[in-house]
C-alpha cells in the first residue's frame, strides 16, 4: 500500500554526514571557524578507519584521494569486487571502480555530428558518458570541491563546454 523510497535516495549522506559520525576527531581550519574536510578525511582514513576498509575507500573517493585509491596492496582485487557488489549503485563510487578496471576513454562516447550547412562534412566528437556526469554533478551538488577539481583537470575543453 505504501511506497518505499528508491534505495539511492536512502543512501545518499550530506557531505558533512560521513564526517559528522567522527565529530570529535575532526579538524579544523586555523582562519576560520570552518572544519577542515579533506584533512579530516585524510586523518579518519589513517586513524579511526583503519580498519575500515569500506569507508576508508568511500572516504578517499569523495576527497579523490588518489594515492589512496590507487594503492593496490590496500584495496586488492577481491576489496574491489566487494566494493562493486556493494557501492556501485553510488554514482562516486561507480566512477572511480570504473576508472580503476580501464581508463578515461570508457568515459566517452563518440557522436557524429554533421553540420547543416555542408551535409557531407561530418566529424566525430568525444562527449562525456551518463557515468562521468552523474559523477560530476553529485561532487558539485554535494561540495566535494576535491573531487570537481580532479574531474575538470582530466577533461577537455570541449568536455567542459559539454558539461556546462
Amino acid at each position: 500500500m505504501f511506497l518505499d523510497e528508491p534505495k539511492i535516495k536512502r543512501r545518499v549522506m550530506n557531505r558533512s554526514e560521513h564526517l559528522r559520525t567522527f565529530y570529535e576527531h575532526l579538524l579544523w581550519k586555523t582562519s576560520a571557524i570552518e572544519v577542515d574536510d579533506y584533512a579530516s578525511a585524510r586523518q579518519l582514513i589513517a586513524t579511526e578507519c583503519s580498519n575500515w576498509p569500506q569507508m576508508q575507500f568511500q572516504l578517499a573517493c569523495m576527497y579523490a584521494m588518489t594515492d589512496w585509491i590507487e594503492d593496490d596492496i590496500r584495496f586488492d582485487k577481491y576489496r574491489r569486487i566487494t566494493f562493486k557488489k556493494r557501492l556501485s549503485d553510488h554514482p562516486v563510487y561507480d566512477f572511480w571502480l570504473t576508472l580503476m578496471e580501464s581508463n578515461w576513454d570508457v568515459f566517452f562516447d563518440t557522436v557524429n555530428v554533421v553540420y547543416a550547412e555542408l551535409s557531407l562534412l561530418t566529424s566525430e566528437t568525444r562527449v562525456p558518458n551518463q557515468k562521468l556526469t552523474l559523477c560530476f554533478q553529485f561532487a558539485i551538488r554535494h561540495g566535494y570541491f576535491q573531487l570537481v577539481e580532479y574531474i575538470w583537470e582530466k577533461i577537455g575543453d570541449n568536455t567542459k563546454e559539454y558539461i556546462g
